[in-house]
């Protein structure tokens, strides 16, 4: 989803080159929704570089409703003793209760000629006990990009990406 259409284009300036969000809608057991940040490099996942959130049991009952998005906001980032640069990423949940953020900084890969970013195209239905990707990134050193039919099978094939991936959790968890 384009974040800045209409009125909210007047916040364009506080953005990153790399923003967007995701409309999400559940309900159901589940009683958390909760969004994870992962780093791959060459295939493999290296590490967890943020997780945020959220009840969304309904007052009064064990049911999980949730009808809001997942927005974020990527700023790259350099300064004199930092040539390489870092990216500060800002993400958060926001629905008509409020919103709950977070923010985490990621060094950059060294030396990138290249970079894209990765978005869903339209609805994407997702069963209760699985998370998906909802945004990612890649970059390379090399010459060239690829982007194959998925975002998961493009951050497994990158040689260096991050992705946020939503999902919904049981009470407890």
């Amino acid at each position: 989803m384009n974040l800045l259409e209409g009125e909210a284009v007047k916040f364009k300036p506080f953005m990153g080159l790399h923003s967007g969000g995701v409309h999400l809608r559940y309900q159901g057991k589940k009683s958390k929704i909760q969004a994870e940040m992962e780093v791959w490099e060459n295939g493999v996942k290296t590490k967890t570089a943020g997780m945020l959130s959220q009840s969304i049991l309904e007052r009064g009952t064990d049911t999980g409703k949730y009808a809001g998005d997942f927005i974020f906001s990527v700023k790259e980032e350099k300064n004199e003793k930092d040539t390489n640069g870092k990216y500060q990423i800002t993400y958060g949940f926001v629905d008509k209760n409020g919103y709950s953020s977070s923010e985490t900084m990621l060094d950059k890969l060294q030396n990138y000629t290249m970079q894209s970013t990765l978005q869903l195209n339209g609805a994407k239905t997702v069963a209760d006990s699985n998370s998906t990707i909802v945004f990612g990134f890649q970059a390379t050193d090399e010459n060239g990009l690829t982007t194959y039919g998925s975002m998961e099978e493009t951050i497994q094939k990158a040689k260096w990406a991050w992705s946020f991936g939503c999902r919904l959790l049981i009470k407890g968890a």
